[in-house]
């Protein structure tokens, strides 16, 4: 149901020249980074400063900051962490944590929580911060400081895209780019020939693609995490478009007569006790030509899906991302998917080279 880009067999080949380890000399790692912090009751996602050591957690107007549950603490590799994730911790005030790297130095970090407004947005909702590495397009992951890339800061992890994977199939800067418009930028995504599998789809994404390379060529999925902490009840979303199928049509990856579709969707989950629960559902996937910038604006549906509902926007079941069943509808969420993908069915290697997807102004309507 999630689209994301395949990969050919050469990226594995191309990736796995280089080192899986992220330093370049012998004896224990110093590393002592945290890059991704949750707790229960979170509203949007941390922003993590690794200059000055210091995360930022927005929570729920709600939740009592006096008690509050990690849920995540991801570190550096072969790091630890004190207090571990799972314990309890009074973020009424900062809140010390301690990494340990592997070579036994010690790094504090200063935890802040604090309490977000109900009408929430999604950072870089307009598309215009970009950024481009001597080999792809990044988007939205990093602040980037110095134009060394060695020197960037990992802020938090929003929007992301599959371009490191088409970048391993030879395309050049990937198949989502960046494209101007009045003054700003929007997102092009575009379903691409590629070796061996014939059709790439291109997608954009809330959540991130795998620091780990090589990819897993034989199971795509394995190498994207959908969706970001969130925490309110948006009643609608609206976003301008264009999209032109293409023509040269393939089904599971061989040549067929058919027609490509694109997906637009929004999907709000509860996530519990590692179970995944679905909540809001807003879902657009079409074949129609739109040649000029048009706004498109759909309704959140809450709790379980009405009778007809297309089948494609059921529970998803996807190892890894399996939805167990629908929450409450009146609940509140604590996680967003916002999917975009040039071929609805491109994980399939299903889809028509040439269909391109333009977006851009992506709002939550309250």
């Amino acid at each position: 149901m999630m689209k994301i880009l395949r990969f050919t067999i050469l990226s594995a080949l191309v990736f796995s020249l280089s080192s899986c380890i992220d330093w370049d000399y012998f004896g224990l790692s110093p590393k002592a980074e945290i890059t991704a912090f949750e707790v229960e009751g979170q509203s949007g996602t941390s922003q993590i400063d690794s200059l000055n050591r210091e995360i930022l957690v927005p929570v729920n107007e709600s939740v009592n900051l006096d008690s509050l549950k990690t849920t995540n603490i991801t570190i550096s590799s072969l790091a630890s962490v004190e207090p571990m994730v799972g314990e309890v911790q009074n973020f009424s005030d900062t809140v010390i944590y301690v990494v340990t790297a592997e070579d036994g130095s010690k790094v504090n970090w200063k935890v802040k929580a604090f309490r977000q407004t109900s009408e929430i947005q999604i950072e870089n909702s307009n598309f215009d911060s970009w950024y481009e590495t001597e080999v792809t397009w990044l988007f939205n992951k990093y602040t980037y400081n110095t134009p060394t890339p060695q020197s960037d800061v990992l802020t938090s992890r929003i929007w992301d895209t599959a371009n490191r994977g088409a970048v391993a199939s030879f395309v050049d800067g990937g198949n989502t780019t960046p494209q101007d418009r009045d003054g700003g930028k929007y997102a092009q995504l575009e379903s691409i020939k590629v070796p061996i599998y014939n059709i790439a789809a291109a997608s954009l994404f809330t959540g991130y693609f795998t620091d780990d390379l090589p990819p897993d060529a034989a199971n795509p999925r394995n190498n994207t995490k959908f969706g970001i902490t969130f925490g309110s009840r948006p009643v609608s979303f609206s976003v301008e478009y264009r999209y032109k199928p293409g023509t040269e049509y393939y089904e599971n990856q061989n040549p067929a007569t058919g027609d490509d579709q694109c997906d637009i969707y929004v999907i709000l989950q509860k996530r519990v006790d590692g179970q995944r629960y679905r909540l809001g559902t807003a879902w657009h996937r079409s074949g129609d030509a739109v040649t000029d910038w048009t706004a498109l604006n759909l309704d959140i549906h809450y709790g379980e899906l009405p009778a007809g509902s297309p089948a494609f926007m059921g529970l998803n079941q996807n190892a890894g991302e399996e939805e167990v069943g629908f929450a409450d509808p009146n609940d509140i969420p604590t996680h967003i998917l916002i999917v975009f993908s040039s071929s609805a069915l491109g994980d399939t290697f299903t889809g028509a080279i040439g269909s391109t997807l333009d977006i851009d102004n992506f709002k939550l309507n309250y």
